[in-house]
Parts: structure tokens; sequence; C-alpha cells
């Protein structure tokens, strides 16, 4: 008896423009276009978010079911794993947790070859969004910090704004 090894049936992947045309061969589609902007410490110091940074916490081993759910819930599917591998090569993963203790943003800033990445940042809040987007960057010390955004996340993109320069575009693209 041979075992066979389980693929996903599904595959995203985000892409260069020159990207784009290569993955299209393989029967890829754009499903949403996203903007990468630099930023870093100091371009982003003008931002004063209305959040209580006090409600950011590092996020500790049990609240990774939470974080998958309420991600899983804003995405469609299940990610936790992904996030956790992700979170193991950051500089910080935090989390954002109303008085029940139900999650309301999660975030976390990575290191990487040429910069360090900021996101992915979820929240159910804007003003949440910028205080961790905020405390994220303050990590990551004097680096570029490169911040992929959905063009058609109008809060994230309005941030970005304030003191991070547009990269270029990149397309989300998908194959089942």
């Amino acid at each position: 008896m041979t075992t066979r090894k389980k693929y996903p049936k599904k595959f995203k992947l985000d892409a260069t423009p020159a990207g784009e045309r290569v993955y299209a061969k393989l029967g890829f589609q754009a499903e949403l276009t996203l903007s990468r902007w630099q930023c870093g410490q100091l371009s982003m110091s003008g931002l004063r978010p209305t959040a209580k940074a006090s409600r950011l916490q590092i996020v500790q081993r049990d609240d990774w079911p939470q974080v998958d759910r309420f991600d899983a819930a804003i995405f469609g599917t299940t990610r936790g794993e992904w996030l956790k591998q992700l979170a193991g090569d950051g500089l910080e993963t935090l989390i954002a947790k109303d008085q029940a203790g139900g999650t309301q943003a999660y975030g976390m800033a990575r290191a990487g070859m040429l910069a360090s990445y900021l996101g992915p940042v979820v929240s159910s809040r804007s003003e949440l969004a910028a205080a961790m987007i905020v405390r994220l960057l303050a990590g990551v010390g004097s680096r570029p910090v490169f911040w992929d955004i959905l063009d058609d996340c109008t809060p994230a993109v309005a941030l970005a704004q304030v003191g991070a320069s547009d990269e270029g575009v990149l397309s989300a693209l998908r194959r089942r």
C-alpha cells in the first residue's frame, strides 16, 4: 500500500506584475491588488493612535486557537499553522482582546532578507490597528520595513500615507 501526500487544492500567492504574467500561464488568476509600502519608525512617528496601546499584549501559546478563529472568520479559511510559522520568524506578534477576552486584533512584524515586514495586521477596529502598527514599527529599529496593503483597505492605506512611500503594485493570485 502506498501513501500519497496530500497537497492543497487551492493555492494563493502574491506576485509582482512580471510574476503575474508567469503565474497566469500556470492557471493563476488575479483576485485582489495590493500596494507595497516602505516605512520605518521615524517616518511613521507622526501617527497618534487613539486606541490604548496598553491593550496590546505579546501573543502567548494559549492565544493561537483564538487568533486562528478570528482570522478564519475574516479570511474564510484556516491559516493558523502558517501564521504560527510567520510568528516564529517574527520580531514581535501582538494580540488585542476585549473585556471578555475575545480577540479584536492581532499583528506581527517579521525579519526579512532585505527589510523587515509588517503584517499581517488584522483588526476589527481601525484605531486598534493603528496602535498595533505604531508599536510593531517601534520594535523593528532602523531597518526599512515593507508593508503590503490591500488597495481596498482604505483605513490602512490612509495610515500608510502618513509617512510611508508607495513602492509598487502586487496582485493576490489564486488557482483552484
